[in-house]
């Protein structure tokens, strides 16, 4: 674990005195930043930002492997190594702009990402730096015809209106030569700043590091709202977070034409992210009076289930009817599938009957096989 690894996690344990956290939070900001004092221009260089949402942080380099491995993009192994695990940014070289489009338009951990221009710790020398970015890149964003516009984004502290309109004044020194579109620009410029940890007592007055770059795109981390619980048909006491579904189905490799199967596919959770994105699933439980959509509800002032609850009515409600094989019921430490059969990718959250019972269901059969009353639809 880094230094500043080690300084967050003390920083958050709540065991340390008001003095002692001061300066430990100072040495947190002084060890934020790998780049020189003076701050570092990117420009031409194929450096980006990557801007991560703060949920299943221990997930994010996971899925960036995974993601990067699914869609053939290299990544350089020492900046995620050299990067503290819980800042919300991350420095990395990328192939180009439409490899960094293709990479965080299928994650659902990141927030968005930026052509990353400039990175500086101080604003006078984030001004610095975007005077001297070279002609010939801001020509490419001066072309005839276009437009931009600015933004201005805080990490770990909420800016008021005229924080925004002072830092836009200051970015003023940006030499770009054409008209100003707030709907529809051409090119969308941002600044980010980054006070640090945002569940802080007192937020930093002065960011411990700042970004100006080009906007490339927003993640599908909508998907997971998407596909919220508190909405979905048919649901059970363990059916998974949908945002932690789609982290499983991106680690899994899934991609349009995939065939995937969940032994313990429950409520369908996991094949239903699987299905969102393209593959083709296929699940078995031994719960015979879940997977048909009996018993008890466990919905709140709901008693009994509806008659037309199952794993197929979920996929109907999400327009993923095509991607739905089939769910049997049966025990998966048998083998009830021929040996030949072929998955591309098996994604199970394995019961612990924690909170859901074990139970046996039926009897032990010598070679068995799948018959019409396992059939749920």
């Amino acid at each position: 674990m880094s230094r500043a690894s080690l300084l967050h996690r003390t920083l958050r344990s709540g065991f340390i005195c008001t003095s002692t956290r001061g300066a430990l939070l100072a040495l947190v900001r002084r060890s934020a930043s790998l780049m020189a004092s003076r701050g570092a221009t990117y420009a031409g260089q194929n450096r980006y930002l990557i801007y991560y949402a703060q949920e299943h942080m221990e997930f994010r380099f996971p899925e960036l492997r995974s993601l990067c491995k699914l869609l053939k993009i290299p990544i350089n192994e020492d900046q995620l190594q050299a990067e503290q695990s819980e800042s919300p940014f991350l420095l990395l070289d990328l192939p180009g702009d439409e490899e960094a489009r293709l990479l965080v338009q299928r994650s659902v951990l990141m927030k968005s990402c930026y052509e990353c221009l400039v990175h500086a710790r101080e604003m006078t020398h984030l001004r610095e730096h975007i005077q001297r970015l070279p002609a010939d890149l801001i020509a490419t964003y001066s072309t005839s015809g276009s437009s931009f516009r600015l933004r201005i984004h805080a990490y770990g502290r909420k800016l008021s209106s005229q924080d925004v309109r002072n830092r836009i004044e200051l970015l003023k020194v940006f030499p770009l030569d054409s008209r100003v579109d707030l709907q529809n620009p051409t090119h969308s410029f941002h600044l980010l700043e980054d006070y640090g940890l945002e569940d802080l007592a007192e937020p930093a007055l002065k960011p411990a590091q700042l970004f100006f770059g080009r906007w490339l795109a927003d993640s599908n981390k909508d998907a997971a709202h998407k596909l919220r619980l508190d909405e979905r048909y048919f649901i059970g006491t363990t059916s998974m977070d949908p945002l932690l579904a789609l982290v499983m189905a991106n680690q899994a490799l899934v991609s349009p034409g995939s065939l995937v199967y969940d032994p313990f596919v429950g409520t369908g959770s996991l094949i239903i992210a699987a299905a969102y994105f393209g593959g083709y699933t296929f699940g078995a439980d031994i719960d015979k009076i879940l997977l048909h959509g009996r018993g008890r509800s466990t919905r709140a002032k709901k008693t009994w289930r509806k008659s037309d609850e199952s794993v197929l009515a979920n996929f109907r409600q999400y327009g993923l009817e095509k991607q739905y094989v089939d769910v049997l019921v049966a025990d998966a430490t048998s083998r009830f599938l021929r040996d030949d059969v072929q998955f591309d990718a098996i994604i199970a959250d394995p019961p612990y009957g924690v909170r859901e019972p074990i139970a046996r269901v039926g009897k032990e059969k010598f070679n068995p096989s799948c018959d019409d009353t396992q059939a749920v639809s």
